[in-house]
């Protein structure tokens, strides 16, 4: 490889490397691998073979016409020539005729003859079970086919596209796994904020700034950081979080009274387990909860995890939701004796003999977590 072509190529994997925004990533990728091939457009789609119609699509070049016309096409994958390529393979459009395969009509008609395209290069650098990834570069007509050394390129970059679709597919999966939890913690009504040891705000759940927000006469984010406007409350934080500080193993809970004196707010504190990210700088995990009413607990939930009927289980929801037998019956339009009954046979599933208990031992299952 002369002197400017590996310059050339270091920018192209550069390209892959650089930022990490998700598939934004590629854009640069393909700006410079189109201009060090000479082509027309360069596009990359990432999906479910099953459901190719909700691929994540990226297109650089002039227009938006060639490879992506058809991609939306429900048969796309069995129109195009190069969906059947094992994973790894670069290869050309013409070097695919020069072999002999017919070309789908369709291919023709819609991709090639439309946008007078001279030559294709494809690769599939992604094929796990239903999961595909492929780029495609377009060359014009008159700027004739790709030729040895373009295939070489792209042959040399493969293993980085690899790495960097692993990267991304984490950064991705990380960010779905991170909003399952916050929703998880939202469903049982906490919150979570992420400080360092300057009380600095790195992160937090959606519910945690409601509830900032809900209580702003007692707590609030004042220029990023974390305060408490009443000197008790402050001195329990400001306690709590010096000692897991000291004592990364512990953790330190406190409690502090609204003004109206009838919800409380609570607060656990642990420390982040350290990091290469965090090394130089403690951070704290900080959940945070008031005493709002417990989120309703779908019927159906309640049928699944304990065994009960779909009479009992809308008992247990009543009481959950504050009422007394006398309402749930007559909501219901049952009987109080039959509303015991239902109550007695769900006592005896969850193992409890009291009202408080089976409520209690409902809010702290895992029923809460199920929708709707």
């Amino acid at each position: 490889m002369s002197e400017s072509r590996l310059i050339e190529f270091s920018g192209i994997v550069d390209a892959l490397y650089a930022g990490d925004e998700g598939t934004g990533t590629w854009r640069g990728f393909l700006q410079r691998l189109k201009g060090a091939t000479g082509s027309m457009y360069a596009c990359m789609a990432v999906g479910n073979s099953d459901a190719w119609g909700q691929r994540t699509w990226l297109f650089e070049g002039e227009g938006r016409g060639a490879d992506e016309q058809a991609a939306g096409r429900t048969d796309y994958l069995d129109l195009s020539p190069f969906s059947r390529l094992p994973q790894g393979v670069v290869t050309t459009m013409g070097e695919l005729l020069d072999t002999g395969q017919r070309m789908q009509p369709g291919f023709y008609s819609e991709v090639v003859q439309p946008h007078d395209i001279g030559d294709i290069l494809g690769t599939n650098f992604i094929q796990h079970g239903n999961q595909l990834a492929h780029f495609r570069l377009g060359r014009a007509r008159v700027a004739g086919r790709y030729t040895h050394e373009h295939k070489q390129l792209c042959q040399l970059i493969l293993p980085h596209l690899h790495r960097s679709w692993e990267r991304v597919s984490r950064t991705v999966r990380n960010a779905a796994w991170k909003a399952v939890l916050s929703e998880a913690l939202q469903m049982q009504g906490a919150g979570v904020v992420l400080i360092n040891t300057d009380r600095e705000i790195l992160d937090a759940s959606s519910m945690a700034l409601e509830t900032i927000d809900a209580h702003r006469t007692l707590l609030s984010v004042t220029n990023g950081r974390l305060r408490m406007h009443r000197q008790q409350d402050e001195r329990q934080l400001e306690e709590a979080l010096e000692r897991i500080f000291d004592h990364p193993a512990e953790v330190r809970s406190f409690g502090i009274d609204t003004s109206t004196g009838s919800r409380r707010l609570h607060f656990v504190c642990r420390r982040m387990p350290d990091t290469t990210l965090f090394a130089t700088r403690p951070c704290m995990v900080l959940f945070i909860r008031d005493d709002r009413p417990p989120r309703p607990v779908a019927p159906q939930t309640l049928r699944a995890l304990f065994g009960l009927t779909a009479a009992e289980a809308r008992i247990v929801c009543g009481l959950i939701a504050g009422q007394s037998m006398t309402q749930i019956a007559d909501r219901g339009r049952i009987s109080r004796n039959t509303a015991y009954a239902h109550l007695k046979s769900a006592f005896g599933k969850l193992g409890v003999n009291q009202q408080s208990a089976l409520v209690s031992h409902v809010l702290g299952s895992l029923a809460s977590l199920g929708r709707e």
